[in-house]
């Protein structure tokens, strides 16, 4: 997981990219962008409120199925 990188999906247009959050640098967050380069969803990966602990794997699978069940973003 690189801060930064675009990360993209298998439809070669959607793409993520990991950040830090905001007001805690400890928690991770995964933006997801579509053609458009506007960002279209969120996930906490790291750390937040709840302690989340996604790895690479389990944040290409949540926006793989969220691009897949609710149409291009």
């Amino acid at each position: 997981m690189e801060e930064g990188k675009k990360y993209y999906l298998g439809d070669g247009v959607n793409y993520f990219v990991y950040r830090r959050d905001k007001y805690n640098p400890e928690t991770i967050r995964a933006d997801l962008f579509n053609m458009k380069d506007e960002i279209s969803d969120k996930m906490l990966v790291k750390g937040g409120i709840i302690n989340a602990n996604y790895s690479h794997k389990d944040v290409i699978n949540y926006f793989e199925f969220r691009i897949s069940n609710f149409g291009k973003h």
